[in-house]
This record gives structure tokens, C-alpha cells and sequence, in this order.
């Protein structure tokens, strides 16, 4: 069945997961496409590398629906990249 948009909090958290739930998380929101947008575009913004690589990966499976993450996407690249 379809997911709605109450499990886009769910879905994003879950991309940190272990194993292969954030593959599936992403999917997820990939399919429900731009209105999940607006929270992978928060977590660019606030959460670790796990979080902003999983999301990017996400946003660019939504393709050009995805434009409005590209400045706030732009922005990650262009931070200093610390070695973990």
C-alpha cells in the first residue's frame, strides 16, 4: 500500500538505522517524492553524515522534484569535512 506523509518523521529516522533499513527508509520517501522534501532538507541541515549522505541519496532519487534541496545541499558540500 501507499505510505502517507504521518510516516515521513518515521521514515527519516530510520535512515540512520542499521542493516538495510535506511535502503528501504529511502526508498520510501523517494516514491512519496516531494512531500518528503521538506524534511530531508531539514536533516541536510541538522543531523550527522549518516544522516546528510542517506538524504542527498534520497533527495537525488526524487530527482528534479527535489529542486528545492539544491541551495541547502550546496551548502553541506561547502562545509569543512571532518574525518571520523
Amino acid at each position: 500500500g501507499e505510505v502517507g506523509e504521518p510516516a515521513i518523521p518515521v521514515l527519516v529516522g530510520l535512515l540512520t538505522a542499521e542493516d538495510f533499513m535506511p535502503d528501504h527508509a529511502g526508498a520510501a520517501l523517494a516514491r512519496m517524492g516531494l512531500p518528503a522534501v521538506p524534511a530531508l532538507t531539514t536533516t541536510l541541515a541538522d543531523a550527522g553524515w549518516q544522516f546528510r549522505y542517506h538524504a542527498a541519496r534520497t533527495l537525488a532519487r526524487i530527482g528534479p522534484r527535489a529542486v528545492a534541496a539544491v541551495e541547502p545541499l550546496g551548502r553541506v558540500l561547502a562545509e569543512p569535512r571532518q574525518v571520523e
